[in-house]
């Protein structure tokens, strides 16, 4: 086993090295690719060069049936116009934890006793380290989903007031754009309307796409409402955004109750390793006591 232990010492210190030297190397060929990122975000921003360095030699052509699943899932959190730009630094990222984390593998079996288990580990892990990382796009993509949807109603009800006080669709828009504050994802895609509307995008395309964007299933029912509108009029439009706004504020509670028992659920097993915890601290001395210890 002594050789092996070698081997991953060996092994790790050259990975670690490459991956240094790489990501110091190539920092400037990367470093205007690499500005727009958050480092609270991607914390691997500092080597993230290496990544990218790795797909370029690769000539990775993200055409994939599995890439393209992950450019649906960063659409919806990035937008379109930056899907392709966020799916290379996505895989670059993953392809640097995978190192790291190969990394650290061969240490710990430097340090440990190398079994034939853990050797199937270290050719395993970096594939499940792969595949997992997806994980964080599905959380960005449902804390997204849930901000719209908790916006949404209050949204609805600013557009039936606007437009019950004599505004158009376009107009109330632009109102609502000009007028709010928080920049939370629903908002952020109403002032991206308003700037295609403004560009000379029909208004019809614009609500459709608005709706596409935002993914939301009530978000088409409104959609639908409002392009009825435009192209026929009527004087039902009102009665149904109101019927509409009520729904959502009743989804809304709905799904506040729903994360409020989701929220309880969680906290349940902490608070029995709590009791059990106390339950022994408090019987431990008595036991020891009685055993005369």
């Amino acid at each position: 086993m002594t050789d092996v232990k070698l081997i991953l010492l060996i092994f790790g210190v050259l990975l670690t090295g490459f991956l240094l030297s790489t990501a110091g190397l190539f920092k400037n060929r990367y470093r205007s690719y690499l500005l727009p990122l958050n480092k609270d975000e991607y914390s691997v921003k500092p080597v993230l060069s290496y990544g990218l360095l790795i797909l370029d030699l690769v000539q990775y052509a993200y055409s994939g049936h599995y890439d393209q699943k992950l450019l649906r899932k960063i659409s919806f959190i990035y937008g379109l116009d930056y899907a392709r730009y966020y799916l290379q630094i996505h895989i670059a990222t993953k392809i640097v934890y995978m190192t790291i984390f190969e990394i650290l593998i061969c240490f710990i079996g430097f340090l440990a006793e190398p079994e034939p288990a853990y050797l199937l580990a270290l050719l395993i892990s970096p594939v499940a380290v792969f595949f997992l990382c997806d994980r964080v796009l599905d959380e960005k993509g449902e804390k997204r989903l849930q901000s719209m949807k908790r916006d949404f109603p209050d949204f609805v009800g600013k557009v039936t007031l606007l437009m019950g006080a004599g505004l158009n669709v376009r107009q109330t828009f632009e109102k609502i754009g000009s007028d709010v504050i928080k920049d939370t994802p629903l908002y952020v895609e109403v002032k991206r309307t308003v700037s295609e509307l403004q560009s000379g995008k029909s208004e019809i395309e614009c609500y459709q796409t608005f709706a596409e964007r935002i993914k939301i299933k009530e978000g088409n029912r409104f959609a639908g409402i409002i392009i009825q509108n435009i192209r026929i009029g009527g004087a039902a439009m009102f009665r149904e955004l109101d019927h509409l706004s009520e729904e959502c504020w009743s989804i809304r509670k709905s799904n506040a109750n729903r994360l409020a028992e989701q929220a309880q659920t969680k906290l349940t097993f902490p608070m029995i390793l709590m009791f059990i915890a106390v339950l022994i601290a408090v019987m431990a001395p008595a036991y020891f006591s009685m055993k005369g210890i």
